[in-house]
């Protein structure tokens, strides 16, 4: 099993000059993927895709990224604060290589890609999957605000999924 994470940075504005790999390279999103042993699987716009092979690794990215993000970015009325949208899934899926290239595909990176609709910026939002691991248990203790789940009906899902928003900044 792997993890699956679309890591979406979204601006409330956009700060002139600032292109979508500007704020992945600047605010170290490639670093933390690389140094917590994941892999950037795709890009698109301002999302990240990446896959890691254990849980607390995940979490301990998304954990690093908001914190460089919000130590580069405080809070200001001088210039618009960039917000990390996060999201973290587990499940199976299909691994294939193409053009020398490894690519996944399949439901779990569905759902991975459209959980971070749940966030409102400054937060992870995880699948129940991923929330009922001891990891998550734990990563959990360390949070400002208690967590907060919601049934949310993804378009291109039958049923309805439980999703859990953690407020990471």
């Amino acid at each position: 099993m792997k993890e699956k994470r679309n890591m979406d940075v979204m601006p409330q504005e956009r700060p002139a000059g600032r292109t979508p790999a500007d704020v992945r390279d600047r605010f170290y999103l490639q670093e933390a993927i690389r140094k917590y042993h994941g892999t950037i699987v795709k890009t698109i716009g301002d999302a990240v895709m990446a896959v890691f092979s254990l849980v607390g690794d995940a979490l301990a990215a998304v954990r690093e990224m908001h914190q460089s993000l919000a130590a580069a970015m405080p809070m200001s009325e001088a210039k618009p604060r960039l917000l990390l949208k996060s999201s973290l899934h587990i499940g199976p899926c299909l691994a294939v290589n193409a053009n020398e290239k490894l690519d996944f595909f399949g439901t779990t990176i569905n759902l991975a890609a459209r959980m971070d609709g749940c966030c409102q910026g400054g937060d992870l939002t995880v699948s129940d999957e991923l929330f009922q691991r001891p990891e998550t248990a734990q990563f959990i203790l360390g949070l400002p605000h208690p967590p907060a789940s919601s049934e949310v009906k993804f378009r291109g899902f039958e049923s309805p999924h439980k999703v859990w928003r953690l407020q990471m900044v």
